[in-house]
């Protein structure tokens, strides 16, 4: 009886270990969130009344991120006579290793933006905006800014 005992805290402890691990990578993948405003930023509303083609660039991005991981937890169950059974997998999917991805590519926009001080500025960016759109600016003295973000407060 003490051997049964011992099997089930033992598939209960494997099992809380593989939906731990299981939750613990599926926090590790998720999305993160975006980087904060530097902070000597400052933001100023417009709207664009030009837009020039400028190039397209590789954005370096594959579609896929490489192999993925997989984990399962297992059940326990048993009577007396039958015994204690329990188990716990673990797979990988490594197809995408041979699968080649198209290259990812941004279009560079050139952009006028008319200010609400009267004041004229061009900002290249990779947002595809309309002519009349309204936009926000954000200037930083930190690398690659300016920058525009769409905006609705004209």
């Amino acid at each position: 009886m003490k051997s049964d005992q011992k099997g089930i805290q033992r598939a209960a402890r494997t099992s809380f270990a593989a939906i731990a691990f299981a939750m613990l990578a599926a926090c590790a993948t998720g999305p993160g969130a975006s980087a904060p405003l530097p902070a000597d930023s400052t933001l100023a509303t417009g709207r664009i009344v030009g837009k020039q083609y400028l190039t397209t660039v590789s954005t370096g991005a594959a579609g896929s991120s490489g192999p993925t991981l997989g984990v399962g937890g297992g059940g326990i169950g048993g009577n007396g006579w039958n015994g204690v059974g329990g188990g716990a997998g673990l797979s990988f999917d490594l197809t995408s290793l041979f699968q080649k991805s198209p290259e990812q590519t941004a279009k560079i926009y050139r952009y006028s933006v008319q200010m609400k001080d009267g004041s004229k500025r061009d900002i290249d960016s990779t947002l595809d905006l309309n002519d009349g759109a309204c936009v926000t600016t954000i200037d930083s003295s930190q690398p690659g800014y300016p920058r525009l973000a769409s905006g609705d407060a004209c």
